[in-house]
């Protein structure tokens, strides 16, 4: 008796881990009724899956990114009409309630696949993916340098999340850790030069010739002699010195 239980143990955890029961997230087998796009797809039940770290080229809403069809066509030739096992991640669902998960079929990652043969990018949201995201990055290395699908095909290949968000970049330091910051510069200057006196304010050393009396001619100031030495000079050439000398 107590044989027969074990039995009956092992059957059920057998049948249980060869499909149809539930993981933390849904159910972790279904059929693909519908292929969206690349990237995901539509249960018989009627939720949609979005494949965890692959990211396609659009091509719904109006959207006809290079080499999207191509991996539409893929993905339907992957899943479509057939059981796939869902395995579910950090994270349940998405922003747009999409059920996130890796998806294989016949043992195959479809996830994986469509990175590794160039019909889809590495898309990382925190938190899902996380456990296998460097692996999917080493994947699409590995297309990217073979020139795989989307790598040889299109001109700029993955636009999106590829920019630090907005917050990051607005936390930017211009300067190292440990080193004084530099001032911004000021109206007319530089970072390294500071702006030229403009020779009207107080303190200016700019130099500017007094009023002269009546019958008294500008002087005319030599531009190879020193500022300092203009009295003397002016005793040699036969000029009168600026008033106050």
């Amino acid at each position: 008796m107590r044989t027969r239980g074990l039995a009956w143990l092992v059957l059920l955890t057998v049948l249980s881990a060869c499909g149809g029961g539930e993981g933390e997230c849904g159910p972790s087998t279904g059929v693909v009724t519908k292929v969206i796009d690349g990237d995901t797809v539509v249960l018989q039940d009627g939720e949609r899956i979005r494949y965890l770290l692959a990211d396609t080229p659009e091509t719904t809403q109006g959207h006809d990114d290079c080499f999207g069809e191509e991996a539409a066509a893929f993905n339907r030739s992957l899943v479509e009409g057939r059981t796939v096992r869902l395995r579910d991640a950090e994270a349940c669902t998405d922003r747009f309630g999409r059920r996130l998960a890796y998806v294989s079929v016949d043992g195959e990652d479809v996830n994986a696949l469509l990175v590794r043969r160039g019909y889809a990018c590495t898309l990382f949201i925190p938190p899902a993916g996380a456990s296998r995201r460097g692996e999917f990055e080493a994947l699409e290395l590995e297309a990217r340098r073979a020139r795989r699908g989307l790598w040889g095909r299109c001109p700029a290949p993955c636009p999106r999340g590829r920019r630090p968000p907005a917050s990051t970049l607005r936390q930017r330091v211009h300067h190292r850790p440990g080193q004084p910051r530099v001032p911004r510069p000021g109206p007319g200057g530089t970072r390294d030069r500071p702006p030229r006196p403009s020779g009207r304010g107080p303190g200016s050393t700019s130099w500017r010739a007094a009023p002269l009396s009546p019958g008294h001619a500008r002087p005319v100031r030599p531009s190879f002699v020193p500022r300092v030495a203009w009295p003397a000079a002016s005793r040699v050439l036969g000029s009168p010195s600026p008033p106050g000398q």
